[in-house]
């Protein structure tokens, strides 16, 4: 029998590659000088080659050990020799072992080997671009191709499977998002131009056969195969963190150290021993380790990254920052009030809630009884009788044109889930939307916009998933706000970054009124980024949430009854309790596919994205980490960052699903802090000038 076929790639499909990335780092990276951390593998080679094209010069930066070679330093060496690219080789320490394993550990939050190992030398590279004068850096992180065996088996397996489950919380790995972080914290932002929807919407045109046929990585191989060939990576597999770089040699030497090895590991190999031992000190509190050396480089007074730490509060507390009246703002699509405790808790006055859910509205009053609500479609509000009608509306509720400084929203998402996949979802019918169903929900963010433009706020925030930044509906939703004048940008937040214990990642657009704008100084649209708030380096585990949480016994039990009585209790069964690290069901069984989400949360890590159908009775989701249940509602509201005693109502599946549509509150309490010491409280005297 003869062997299998398999066709060369399109060369129109690597066109459709090379522009992208052409494009995408073109506009990131407008400077003529771009700095590249470079691994010796195709993926980071790749994005100094597409600077190399665009006719940048390139700056390399690569790390080996000290008195030990690094295989991909010496390839990353070669290759900027080869491409005439300037190069940087960093020496990371190999001595006081000791001090950087507890720094690690307490002052990076470092939980896992994996993670520790990643962003050790990690460190010393980001502090190198620094130096270099560099703000921002491209790295090669978050491939999308199948990488290593388990990517292979599991992409030849179900390749559309395999493609579906791409996305940032996939692609970014805790030790990638470690290093995200660290830059963050010392003023130079990670650009990973591999992790965007629109490379997985080109890699669904070439087949698996095609992805490492004949060559490892060969879609990105084919993009400059001259270059590749020239630089010798052709025919070159990637050698992994563990084998490559000596780093995995380096603290299994703390392992010896009794005072350090308290628990006294000694069954297993070295990295069964030390993952065990990062994980016993990360429970340990602080006060328990021996002393050691904060050994941070070049870290300057005042540079030190946040530290936000999980902690339960009560409405006590909302009520207490609410009534400081620091700022207004008038808030539509606002669900259970997850946003609005968030302005509250930043100091901020709730004008007007709008809602049309009645559940939704039901849960806001019990926490906030006296805010002024209307329960109704904003279609109603928006379509009636045009601007006269909006402006004779918000006027009958004591808000003028202009008179308020925030307008808040997040039009429904559900059909925005999956990026770019065109206008006919977003005018759907019938679409099931919470307890209603509901027709062009999509287009909801039209309604938004146009009372927006009508009414005039200091400032407009939008809230919704990250991928509909690639949506056209979006994107031309802001054009209107442009039309008039707003100066807008868009950045995702991340709730871990903020307290809670939830890598729950959101896109939150911010708008300024153009005379607010020239009042403050702001010309440019880029100057806006400059106001999201600066994310915390630790990011708070379950643990850390359901430490001390109440858990209703009943609702336990039924929950626990619950999970036995559905067709998945043997699959969750399977995934053992307790892991170090979130386990879905393809880590257990080989050969798993399936529609829906099934996983066993860890104590160690934030919990993924919790959705609104993801905590309900009878469906997948996501598991406690120590027993066969979905969180009980208390406990959701830990990890959601709400009040202990928020009230939710309605049946559990109601209560769970409120939740799961929530804005954690954290995330607008910090960033309404910063829009009002930066936008608001310089402004207060600021009237508005225009049509009333």
């Amino acid at each position: 029998m003869s062997d299998k076929v398999i066709p060369p790639i399109n060369p129109k499909i690597i066109d459709e590659f090379r522009t992208y990335f052409e494009n995408q780092i073109g506009e990131l990276f407008p400077e003529d000088k771009v700095c590249v951390l470079l691994s010796g593998g195709i993926d980071s080679t790749l994005m100094g080659l597409v600077c190399h094209h665009l006719g940048k010069k390139v700056v390399g930066v690569s790390y080996q050990l000290e008195k030990e070679e690094n295989i991909d330093c010496v390839r990353s060496s070669n290759t900027s020799d080869l491409m005439g690219w300037d190069f940087h080789r960093v020496i990371v320490p190999t001595n006081q072992i000791e001090d950087w394993f507890f720094h690690l550990i307490y002052e990076q939050k470092c939980q896992k080997k994996t993670v520790l190992e990643i962003l050790y030398p990690f460190i010393f590279m980001i502090h190198k671009v620094n130096e270099l004068g560099f703000t921002k850096v491209i790295t090669g992180f978050g491939n999308p191709l199948p990488d290593g065996r388990s990517g292979n088996v599991e992409g030849r397996k179900d390749w559309e499977g395999y493609l579906n489950q791409i996305n940032y919380e996939w692609s970014v790995t805790d030790g990638t998002q470690k290093c995200i972080d660290y830059g963050k914290s010392i003023g130079v932002d990670l650009h990973l131009p591999l992790i965007d929807e629109r490379v997985v919407d080109i890699i669904r045109k070439i087949s698996f056969d095609q992805v490492n046929h004949p060559y490892e990585k060969t879609p990105w191989k084919r993009i400059y195969e001259d270059d590749v060939r020239k630089v010798g990576l052709m025919d070159v597999r990637k050698i992994s963190l563990q084998k490559g770089n000596g780093v995995q040699n380096l603290f299994p030497k703390v392992l010896k150290n009794p005072k350090i090895n308290k628990p006294n590991y000694s069954k297993g190999n070295n990295i069964i021993r030390l993952g065990s031992l990062i994980k016993w000190w990360s429970k340990q509190p602080k006060k328990r380790i021996p002393k050691y050396i904060n050994l941070n480089p070049q870290i300057k007074e005042g540079n030190q990254p946040p530290i936000i730490e999980f902690e339960p509060y009560t409405l006590k507390d909302v009520k207490r920052e609410s009534d400081k009246e620091l700022f207004s703002v008038v808030t539509t699509f606002s669900g259970g009030g997850g946003s609005s405790t968030g302005y509250k808790l930043g100091g901020g006055k709730i004008l007007l809630m709008n809602e049309f859910i009645p559940e939704g509205v039901n849960t806001y009053l019990q926490n906030y009884p006296d805010t002024p609500y209307e329960m109704v479609d904003i279609r109603k509000i928006t379509r009636r009788g045009g601007r006269e009608y909006v402006v004779d509306f918000f006027k009958s509720k004591g808000i003028e044109v202009g008179g308020f400084d925030i307008l808040d929203g997040s039009p429904p998402c559900s059909t925005f889930s999956t990026a770019g996949k065109g206008t006919q979802k977003n005018e759907q019918k019938n679409v099931k939307y919470s307890d209603t169903t509901q027709d062009c929900i999509g287009m909801l963010i039209h309604d938004f916009v146009y009372i927006n433009n009508v009414m005039k706020p200091k400032v407009c925030i939008i809230e919704n998933v990250p991928s509909i930044k690639s949506s056209d509906v979006f994107q031309y939703s802001l054009e209107r706000m442009r039309r008039w004048g707003y100066l807008v940008n868009y950045s995702t937040m991340c709730s871990s970054n903020f307290g809670v214990p939830q890598r729950r990642r959101r896109l939150i657009v911010i708008g300024i009124r153009p005379d607010i704008c020239k009042s403050i100084g702001i010309k440019h649209e880029e100057e806006i980024l400059d106001l999201y708030p600066e994310g915390s380096s630790y990011e708070p585990t379950i643990g850390d949430g359901l430490d001390g949480v109440v858990v209703d016994e009943f609702e336990r039990k039924q929950l626990l009854l619950n999970s036995v009585k559905q067709s998945t209790y043997e699959l969750i069964k399977s995934i053992p309790i307790d892991p170090s690290t979130v386990r879905g069901m393809g880590t257990v069984r080989e050969n798993w596919t399936s529609d829906f989400n099934l996983i066993r949360t860890s104590m160690y890590q934030p919990s993924p994205t919790l959705t609104q159908m993801g905590q309900q009775m009878g469906r997948g989701g996501c598991f406690h980490p120590m027993e066969d249940r979905v969180f009980t509602i208390n406990e959701l509201k830990r990890l959601m960052g709400l009040p202990d005693d928020y009230i939710l109502t309605g049946t559990f599946n109601q209560r769970s699903e409120r939740c799961g549509r929530m804005v954690t509150p954290p995330i607008y309490k910090y960033l309404s802090q910063s829009i009002y010491e930066n936008v608001l409280k310089p402004t207060k005297d600021v009237e508005w000038e225009g049509e009333k």
